[in-house]
């Protein structure tokens, strides 16, 4: 099947149209293929096997999420689509929304409080998040759990409390390292390595021993 695409495109004497029903048609049955092999199988493929690059390089990524009513049976069948392609549109869509929601915040702040000191502008824009080091997860999920939908879209601004350097990037880097390390220690306790898989997941669904427990839901099968 992935042969039949790949020769398509090369054999094509012009660039072949993504939006094609030829395309579309293959889209549909690889998702199907790709939904039997992950609830039916014991050992399902994984994704990239569904995947096909060849294909997926002749899609510009703004195209796709700007111009979405073309594709729209794409959106809804994307096995066919590599993981990079996804996830550069993914970037694309909440670049577009924060954006959006930093440039509603300026307007707000402005008609609200009229002139202020362009450091206090910028951080009123920004989605605030202050932690302590020693306690960056309970302190995270406290602030996220206070904070509106619609802030959830703004830049991030991270502060470290009793520390005094602003965030132009480093300390929210340094912030998701510093939160990534604790999440996934043994001792925090979320998550655990699957020595045969080798790979992390949720640690409770597993026994004492390392077993996968029983579940019915489907990101387990």
């Amino acid at each position: 099947c992935q042969n039949v695409i790949t020769l398509f495109i090369y054999k094509s004497t012009q660039l072949p149209k993504p939006r094609s029903l030829f395309f579309f048609n293959f889209a549909i049955f690889l998702m199907n293929l790709r939904d039997i092999s992950s609830f039916q199988s014991s050992t399902p493929l994984p994704s990239s096997k569904f995947s096909n690059d060849e294909y997926t390089n002749l899609i510009d990524p703004k195209d796709f999420y700007r111009n979405r009513q073309n594709y729209d049976i794409l959106f809804t069948n994307p096995a066919i689509l590599s993981l990079a392609f996804k996830n550069e549109v993914f970037h694309i869509e909440q670049t577009v929304k924060m954006e959006t929601q930093r440039m509603q915040a300026a307007r707000e702040e402005i008609f609200t409080h009229g002139f202020q000191s362009r450091e206090q502008i910028i951080r009123n824009i920004h989605l605030q998040l202050q932690v302590h080091r020693n306690n960056i997860v309970n302190d995270t999920v406290k602030e996220v759990n206070h904070m509106r939908d619609d802030h959830l879209n703004r830049p991030l601004m991270v502060s470290f409390i009793g520390e005094e350097a602003l965030d132009a990037g480093g300390v929210s880097r340094e912030y998701f390292q510093l939160l990534t390390e604790q999440l996934f220690s043994p001792d925090y306790g979320m998550f655990v390595f699957v020595k045969n898989k080798q790979y992390y997941w949720f640690s409770h669904f597993y026994d004492d021993v390392g077993v996968l427990r029983d579940c019915c839901c489907s990101c387990c099968l």
